[in-house]
This record gives structure tokens, C-alpha cells and sequence, in this order.
């Protein structure tokens, strides 16, 4: 049966400041100078279990209360939750804290044991703090506004967005973004108005709805299905696979277009090669770390002598060669010579084939969904913002980009050094950690599309291709873009609104110059 805080005894803070944990904000706070001595403290002995917990009115009584204190477990059935962020009651679970939401901010939650919370814990505001000593489990876990947590245990959270340095809260800045954790009921799309509507999540809380919105696989626009109705590695699919549209101009061996990267352990390379006035070659190669390498491929060449005879004579009446698919496998570890590969290859190499050939297709899925969402003419419109005039230098750490929201934005115009094309580099990190970059290619048909790449560490130069992988990297890649987005347009209006939106003194020189800045601003 749950108990009431109406049954808890109602002490001063000075009764009780012996049995509270003595590295609590109040204690270290109270050192300073005795000033909660008299402040109101309801305290329980044992565990407990509450329906649920307002620490605005712990009561109900409209009396001030400055923390509960729990010596022993707790268990909230509901929600614990607070709609002031500047000075709502504190709370102190000696034992573990249990409930199924906690919305809080404007105190700080002490739990000496592990904290449990079934769906949401949203700590809001800087004037808040939540400290476990054990663990902390969430289906949800949302801090914004600068909101503090430490957790001495596991953080066992199924979904995050920590509004910290180098975390996810870039996502607080897209609508679409956020609407990828919060019901869009609750999403605000007013720049001068908090992301989320705090009064309206605790009400629909408390009658016992569900705010989280379910992980939803973002919707890609076409299938390896739609693309390739027969999944073979067939002539007709290859030329789908490597045509020109799907593959970046120039390239190794004067090619007309290539495209390589990585998928985990997996190398492919996709390759469109002239061949003077026959039709061009199309090569696909795939290789697995430094073991064995498979080529697959559309050749002028016949495989056979008889073959070759015969495509002679056809070239010297007149008539156009037909392409061979070949398929050839070796040993890279044993640096062996190039084989055909029939049924006799190990199967190993028959895998390497699947896996390559089904990665190779849902690469081109991909690229045709970057393609639909992220339009080349978008990002230039973004290079060409007057917020992003005075940043023309990206190679100079001090003058590439400034921070836009929680996102740091560097501008790359063409030609910054020779064969440069135009680039947006975005981080939500200060140590040049977890960067996206947006650049604009040209294709081997003429056509351009947006190149999205991926690097860990600025210093480490290695990148991972979300173009092209696919899945939650590029789900990732293109919110943040779309994040981007919305912060830069943002920062632009109050720019050309004559608000200063950076310290940069070169900036703001520019930008009075241009008549953007009409007078000093202090």
C-alpha cells in the first residue's frame, strides 16, 4: 500500500544534518554559512512508496518545503516531477529510487543506492543536479540546459541526449531531430521559446500518458528491392551498382567515375573505366581486411581465346562487342595470383562475394537518399549566408567556423586550395572529436551530390563513409545537417536583425562593414 507524505515526520534542517550524506549540495552548502538551519525538511523512516511525488508541493499544503529525505528505499509509482527550475525541493534517497518518470531541475536528487526509472528522467536547467552513487537506468535519459549528473555506477540508458559538450544535444536544436525521442505534441517550434513544453509533459505525465516516442527507422525513399527487383549479381545490376550517377568523376587508372570505403572489416572499391569507343568497363572490388580479394566485373575482353577470336572479328565487320561478366578471387595474405572463381572457391570467398555485392547494393540505396534529402543547392545556400562571409579561412582553426547553438560550424569555399569544392564541417564537440562533413562532388554523369563523410579525430584523418554505410550513421548525419541548418538560418536573421552572434573581432568588423552590424554593440 503506498504511503502519503503526510505521514512524515516535519523537522528542521539543523535535527537532521547529521544523518544526511555529508557530501549533498545542502551539507557543503550549509558550511559556507548555517543558512539552512531552520529550513522545513520532511523526513520517512524506512521504505516507502508513494503514488507519485511533486517536489513544487510535496504536501499539498502550499507550505515551503526545502527536501525530502528518504532513510531507506523508494518506490514512486507515477511521476516525481517539478514545474519551478529555481528552487524546487530537494530530494535525499538514502536506498534505492524507483519510479517510472522524473521530470526535475532546481534541486538536487541524491540517491545513495541505484536510480531505476522505467521511462523518462528529464533533468532541466543548470540550478539542478542529479547524483547516484550506484547505478542509473532509463528508457529515456534528457538533460538540458546545462543540467549536472554524475553517476558513480552503470549508466544503463536505452536512449540519451546529454546537452553536454561533445553528446547528443545538437539533436535539442531540430524539431525533427528531437522528434526522434519526444512525441511532437510536446515539441516547440519557436526560436524563443525552450524545445520542449515542460508544463504540458508533466500534465500529460501525470494522467499517466507516455511522452517517449518509439525508435523509428528513418524512412530511406526506396528499397534494395524497388532498385533491384532481381538481387543477382547479374550484368544489368552491375551496371546499376557502378553507373555513372552513382559514382564520383575522375579517379585511379583515368576513370570515369569510382567510388571506395569501408564497412567494418569490408573494402570495396566500384570502378567506371573507358575503353576507348566500346562501352565502358564497370569493375567491383571487394576485399576483406588483408585476406582475400574478390573482382567482380563487365569486360570488353572475352575470358577465353576463342572468345577473343571471335569479338575480333565482330570489331572488324562492324559490330559492337559485348561485355563478359567475370568474376576473379585471390589470396591477399598469400600475395596469389588472380583466379577465375567458380564453384571450386573456398567458401569464404563465395561470402565475400554476398557480402560485398549486397553492401555495394544498399550503398547505392543510400546515395539516392541522400540524394533526395540533401540537396547540393541547400548547402550552398548555407556557404553563402552573410554569417558565414568573415569565416573564409578553413584552414586556420580561427577563422573556419564559429559555434551556432550547440554546434560548432566550419564553411569551406571552392577552391580554398587548389581543387577544394565547397564544404560545411559540423561538431558538436570542442576537441575536434566526431566531426561530419557535407561536401559538394560532381558525379561521372555531370550531376553533383552531397558527399557525407565521418572522422573520430581531426588528428587521426581516417573517415568513415555515412553515404554510403547507411543505417544510424546516416540517420545521425542527416539530422545533425538538418540541425545545422535550422541554427545557422537562425543565427543569419538575428545577424541581419543587427544582433551580434559571435566575439570574433574580425567578424564583427566584417559585418559592420557590410552594413549588417549598423552600431557598436557592447
Amino acid at each position: 500500500m503506498a504511503s502519503s507524505l503526510g505521514i512524515a515526520t516535519r523537522v528542521q534542517f539543523s535535527e537532521v544534518r547529521h544523518l544526511l550524506p555529508q557530501d549533498c549540495w545542502a551539507i557543503k552548502s550549509e558550511r559556507a554559512g548555517r543558512e539552512f538551519e531552520n529550513e522545513t525538511v520532511l523526513m520517512l523512516e524506512g521504505d516507502h512508496r508513494l503514488a507519485s511525488l511533486d517536489l513544487d508541493d510535496p504536501l499539498g499544503t502550499d507550505d515551503h518545503v526545502f527536501l525530502v529525505f528518504i532513510r531507506g528505499a523508494l518506490t514512486v509509482d507515477g511521476t516525481i516531477g517539478n514545474q519551478d527550475t529555481d528552487g524546487a525541493s530537494g530530494l535525499i534517497v538514502d536506498g534505492n529510487l524507483t519510479c517510472r518518470n522524473a521530470v526535475v531541475g532546481g534541486q538536487q536528487i541524491y540517491v545513495s543506492g541505484n536510480f531505476n526509472v522505467q521511462d523518462l528522467f528529464w533533468g532541466d536547467y543548470n540550478h539542478g543536479e542529479l547524483l547516484v552513487k550506484g547505478n542509473a537506468s532509463a528508457r529515456l535519459f534528457l538533460t538540458t540546459e546545462q543540467y549536472s549528473f554524475s553517476i558513480s555506477g552503470v549508466s544503463n540508458f536505452e536512449r540519451w541526449i546529454f546537452d553536454r559538450d561533445g553528446d547528443e544535444g545538437w539533436r535539442l536544436d531540430d524539431p525533427d531531430a528531437l522528434g526522434d525521442f519526444i512525441d511532437s505534441t510536446f515539441i516547440t517550434d519557436d526560436d524563443d521559446s525552450a524545445p520542449l513544453a515542460r508544463d504540458e509533459i508533466l500534465s500529460a505525465l501525470r494522467a499517466g500518458q507516455v511522452v517517449i516516442q518509439a525508435p523509428q527507422q528513418a524512412e530511406s525513399g526506396s528499397t534494395v528491392h524497388d532498385i533491384f527487383p532481381d538481387q543477382n549479381v547479374i550484368p544489368d545490376n552491375i551496371r546499376r551498382v557502378a553507373a555513372a550517377d552513382n559514382l564520383v568523376a575522375g579517379g585511379d587508372d583515368d576513370a570515369l567515375g569510382s567510388l571506395e570505403f569501408w564497412s567494418d572489416d569490408l573494402f570495396i572499391r566500384l570502378m567506371l573505366l573507358p575503353d576507348g569507343k566500346n562501352a565502358p568497363e564497370r569493375k567491383l572490388y571487394f576485399q576483406l581486411d588483408e585476406k582475400i580479394a574478390v573482382l567482380v566485373g563487365l569486360f570488353n575482353r572475352p575470358p577465353t581465346f576463342l572468345g577473343r577470336v571471335t569479338a575480333a572479328i565482330k570489331s572488324l565487320v562492324g559490330q559492337p562487342r559485348e561485355q563478359h561478366l567475370i568474376k576473379l578471387w585471390r589470396n591477399v595474405e598469400d600475395e596469389g595470383t588472380w583466379a577465375y572463381l567458380d564453384t571450386s572457391a573456398p567458401a569464404e570467398v563465395h561470402d565475400l562475394v554476398q557480402r560485398g555485392w549486397d553492401t555495394a547494393m544498399q550503398s547505392v540505396v543510400n546515395r539516392r537518399r541522400v540524394r533526395k534529402d540533401l540537396d547540393p543547392g541547400t548547402l550552398r545556400g548555407l556557404l553563402a549566408l552573410p554569417l558565414a562571409e568573415p569565416y573564409d579561412d578553413f584552414y586556420d582553426d580561427d577563422r573556419n567556423g564559429l559555434w551556432v547553438g550547440s554546434l560548432y560550424c566550419s564553411f569551406r569555399q571552392a577552391d580554398a586550395k587548389p581543387g577544394d569544392t565547397q564544404m560545411l564541417r559540423v561538431t558538436a564537440s570542442e576537441d575536434d572529436t566526431d566531426l561530419v562533413f557535407f561536401e559538394i562532388v560532381q558525379m561521372a554523369d555531370g550531376s553533383e551530390c552531397v558527399l557525407i563523410k565521418h572522422m573520430d579525430d581531426l588528428d587521426e584523418e581516417e573517415y568513415t563513409y555515412p553515404w554510403l554505410a547507411g543505417g544510424d550513421a546516416l540517420d545521425t548525419a542527416l539530422r545533425m545537417f538538418a540541425a545545422a541548418k535550422r541554427n545557422l538560418e537562425r543565427g543569419n536573421k538575428a545577424l541581419l536583425r543587427g544582433e551580434r552572434v559571435a566575439d570574433d573581432g574580425f567578424a564583427i568588423k566584417h559585418w559592420r562593414h557590410k552594413g549588417y552590424l549598423k552600431s557598436r554593440v557592447p
